[in-house]
């Protein structure tokens, strides 16, 4: 599986995204219709009669959510109120109110990998209190244990977002958790902003 973003766009838009109405029975549901695939009107005009795969193939659409208009929607949707709330907590003085703020982030952030995963096992920390991130971390781990999960993947960007351009999460996790309770962090060669969590 790769996390290269614009690599896997290329080659799975052209292996997983309908190019014409026409399929093969062998080919039935098997790649996202154009209509719903970024970039489309989320309008096809075959409706329940298209062969290729809908929001209401659920399954299906779900395996490919991070290739649709609608995962490219409500993520920006959702970077955008991160964004918002962070640019509020800046201007708050009082430390109750600001992590109030941050809770209200580190939920949202959350909720949108709940409802919107990019890949099995994959969660994305971007705009994550610290700690939020940490103790989001720690509940990954809980679920892994108890669902015999060894490897997931955690986005944490490489800070080109954050205060003096630090990847705050990354490295805490790299410098102050590594190995504690036999969790392992390594970041993947081909994108250090993407960290592969291995529990021995």
């Amino acid at each position: 599986m790769t996390f290269n973003m614009d690599f896997t766009m290329t080659v799975n838009q052209t292996l997983m995204v309908s190019d014409t109405q026409y399929c093969q029975e062998d080919k039935f549901k098997t790649r996202l219709c154009k209509s719903y695939a970024v970039g489309g009107d989320e309008n096809c005009k075959y409706g329940v009669n298209c062969k290729f795969i809908h929001p209401e193939d659920e399954e299906q659409y779900m395996r490919l959510i991070e290739y649709t208009e609608e995962y490219r929607r409500v993520k920006g949707e959702v970077q955008k109120e991160v964004q918002h709330l962070h640019g509020l907590k800046r201007t708050i003085k009082d430390a109750i109110t600001a992590n109030a703020i941050d809770e209200r982030i580190n939920r949202r952030i959350r909720l949108f990998n709940e409802v919107y995963p990019k890949a099995p096992n994959y969660y994305d920390l971007h705009g994550m209190s610290t700690r939020g991130a940490v103790n989001y971390v720690m509940d990954i781990c809980n679920m892994m244990r108890i669902n015999n999960i060894s490897t997931s993947w955690l986005e944490t960007g490489r800070g080109n977002h954050s205060i003096d351009n630090i990847p705050l999460i990354r490295n805490v996790l790299l410098n102050n958790y590594n190995g504690f309770n036999n969790v392992y962090f390594v970041p993947l060669a081909h994108n250090d902003g993407i960290i592969e969590m291995t529990i021995v």
